[in-house]
């Protein structure tokens, strides 16, 4: 059943905790205009790191999550001047959490929305995709899991037609942290899962900034475990280049193991790449390849 609402928008600095941000930011850095965003309801909310999108009519497109009476998914749509925005949210009644990670404008009316739903009942996270039009209505819902603990953080749209969501899954009854591995899904306009690949190796993590290079195949960053000792686990930052078979082309991995070392997104520049994530536990780390 629909359950989707416009959410109250305000403007002004942040003094509480739990409101998202949008801004605009200018060529020497200065933060010129922004807004928080929060529900009448004062919710625990945030918008997902690389999800800010331009639309095809020159508008902005978010998504993220809030957590009011019940755990919902965020879909919003902005002016650049961020004068008109639009928030959404969409809810599933057996949902503990439903977040939005990356989103895809498809058309000129469809967005499709990736990130995680949590079933508490089944004490599972499965890989959530949603479709919905660009007036915020919700047109259909679909989970995809392996184990007990999987996310999506990125989605493209293939040159068939067809998308591939960036994630990862974890067999949580085994170990968590040792049975991390890349997971990337295609799957239809109408959902349906079309193939999918693992990353066999000990552990890789979600397949963040995914992009299809202009010579075939597919990019990600990621992080790699480096080692382990009892719970800590340090890793590495890891890109991938694949080809459109999934066998990969080349690795590129570096900076110091950390908890937090890895890349968080992938650009096209020319014939370059380049990469951001975290160096080490408190280092920024930007890579031209």
């Amino acid at each position: 059943e629909e359950t989707y609402e416009v959410v109250r928008v305000t403007t002004g600095a942040i003094n509480n905790e739990g409101k998202s941000i949008i801004g605009n930011i200018n060529s020497v850095g200065d933060l010129t205009i922004y807004m928080t965003i929060e529900d009448s309801t004062n919710s625990r909310n945030g918008l997902f790191w690389n999800s800010f999108i331009r639309t095809y009519n020159g508008r902005l497109a978010f998504t993220g999550y809030c957590v009011d009476t019940v755990s919902s998914l965020v879909f919003g749509i902005a002016d650049i001047n961020l004068d008109s925005v639009a928030v959404f949210k969409y809810n599933n009644p057996l949902a503990d959490a439903f977040r939005g990670h990356s989103i895809l404008k498809y058309d000129g009316n469809s967005y499709y929305i990736t990130g995680v739903i949590t079933i508490e009942s089944l004490n599972k996270a499965h890989v959530a995709l949603i479709k919905v039009d660009s007036n915020g209505s919700r047109q259909w819902e679909r989970h995809y899991n392996q184990y007990k603990i999987d996310q999506a953080n990125t989605i493209i749209k293939l040159n068939n037609g067809n998308m591939m969501l960036g994630a990862v899954r974890n067999n949580a009854d085994l170990d968590p942290i040792e049975r991390a591995n890349t997971w990337l899904l295609e799957v239809d306009t109408g959902g349906n899962l079309v193939r999918q690949w693992f990353d066999s190796n000990d552990s890789t993590y979600e397949a963040d900034g995914l992009l299809p290079p202009p010579d075939g195949g597919f990019i990600y960053g990621t992080e790699k475990k480096h080692s382990q000792s009892f719970s800590s686990v340090y890793k590495t930052a890891l890109i991938v280049k694949l080809d459109s078979n999934f066998n990969k082309v080349w690795m590129f991995s570096g900076g110091i193991a950390g908890s937090n070392t890895g890349f968080k997104d992938v650009e096209i520049s020319g014939n370059n790449y380049i990469a951001c994530g975290n160096y080490s536990n408190s280092q920024a780390w930007i890579v031209k390849l």
